[in-house]
């Protein structure tokens, strides 16, 4: 079998010659770790009885993403699912190799000539306890619990490297952590086992669409784009949250509703108060023309005042996907009420199916006010330009809670309408 020839980058070329027990190659979005990891992996599985793991913060993510990116590259090596290796399943009698497990073959690679990978997500990695690996490889370990490094690492003992005299090492390649701070610890103790690579998107830019990076530029912050695309480790510093939004520009009587038949609403549920915001989103903008705020209330008192207000009106409804959790007593979830009281369809509901990270929805609402030259907030929304205004961030990009005085409720609310209705948005430069 032979493959492709790969003519890695710099900081590729440093991660895929390390010597060190443990690499990590941090870079920015599009930088080219996929690619140098699947090099490491199927470089490691062309020794017969190796045992490499694979992982990612999610099994979902692994497979969705980590995998389907590998493979993408392996076919380029000409390592290719069905005639050199199997997934998932027992490896076809010709091949007259043993089984990794007689009991599953689930979450396990197996090649023709007899080396095996465990692939799985690391959301329970105390599954792995009992295993022993002679490469360890985890994608994007910014989001993967140091416990589960620190256990991965010590499963370094695998019997083939063993046999042959080569090292076991254990690889990460990820995109900055919002809390660098575990990852800057380590770049710092001058261990000579551990070795940080840094690397940015430029680096791989001849493997990226012409535009990408400037579409980047254009969407980020300077100090998201130092992070996700040039692949520094940096603290966020503490400031608003929405640190984009500026009242003069953004508030403005012209968000007032002019009898709009299909109303956009975004819910956060709370013990108290419940809230939601309303608006439109069109081709012309988005308004921003309601808030709710109602103290010692319920789901249907909410729903009630919403009709109050938008008689005769359709409604296309998001927002905080907790709010799924059924009620001990009633058996219903706040979602329920709001589907059936508001008459809510399936292709009215844009409810996800888990919350976006606090961080991805700042991300998204700063670039939504930096860049859209349309977006206006009515100025009776007092609730939301307070929180707009004054919710801050500590260091690690969450809202800091102990500054968070009113509770932030409307500012969720209008995170998750963003976040939702204006995913697919592009910059009006």
């Amino acid at each position: 079998m032979s493959a492709h020839e790969f003519y890695p980058n710099k900081s590729q070329y440093a991660f895929l010659t390390s010597t060190a027990e443990e690499t990590f190659f941090v870079s920015g979005i599009g930088g080219g770790k996929t690619h140098a990891c699947a090099y490491v992996a199927y470089n490691a599985l062309l020794t017969n009885g190796a045992v490499v793991f694979v992982g990612a913060p999610t099994i979902r993510q692994l497979r969705n993403s980590t995998l389907v990116g590998m493979q993408r590259v392996w076919s380029s090596f000409n390592f290719i699912e069905g005639l050199h290796y199997v997934i998932n399943k027992a490896p076809p009698k010709e091949w007259k190799i043993r089984k990794f497990s007689d009991l599953s073959h689930d979450k396990i690679l197996t090649t023709r000539w007899g080396s095996y990978a465990v692939l799985d997500g690391l959301e329970n990695y105390d599954a792995q306890r009992g295993q022993e690996f002679d490469v360890v490889i985890i994608d994007e370990s910014r989001d993967v619990k140091n416990e589960a490094r620190l256990m991965l690492k010590g499963r370094l003992r695998g019997i083939a490297y063993t046999k042959l005299g080569i090292p076991q090492r254990m690889y990460h390649a990820t995109s900055p952590p919002e809390d660098p701070s575990v990852f800057l610890e380590l770049a710092e103790s001058n261990n000579p086992e551990i070795k940080f690579i840094f690397g940015n998107t430029y680096e791989n830019k001849d493997n990226l669409p012409i535009s990408y990076i400037n579409n980047l530029k254009s969407s980020y912050d300077a100090e998201t784009f130092e992070r996700e695309v040039m692949g520094r480790l940096l603290i966020m510093s503490a400031n608003p949250f929405a640190y984009a939004f500026n009242e003069e520009k953004h508030v403005s009587e012209d968000a007032d509703y002019n009898g709009e038949k299909i109303i956009y609403l975004s819910f956060d549920f709370n013990v108290d108060p419940n809230t939601c915001i309303a608006g439109t989103v069109t081709n012309d903008g988005v308004k921003i023309f309601k808030e709710f705020r109602l103290r010692n209330s319920n789901m249907y008192e909410m729903c009630n005042a919403i009709k109050t207000v938008f008689p005769n009106c359709g409604f296309v409804v998001t927002g905080d996907a907790t709010g799924k959790a059924r009620h001990v007593t009633s058996k219903l979830s706040a979602w329920d009420i709001i589907w059936e009281n508001l008459h809510i369809q399936r292709e009215q509901n844009f409810v996800p199916l888990s919350n976006p990270s606090v961080m991805d929805t700042r991300i998204m609402m700063n670039k939504v006010f930096l860049h859209y030259q349309n977006i206006k907030i009515h100025p009776n929304c007092k609730y939301l330009i307070q929180d707009l205004k004054l919710v801050q961030v500590d260091k690690t990009g969450a809202i800091d809670k102990a500054k968070d005085k009113h509770k932030s409720h409307l500012l969720d609310c209008a995170r998750y309408f963003i976040y939702t209705y204006l995913q697919n948005f592009r910059p009006i430069l």
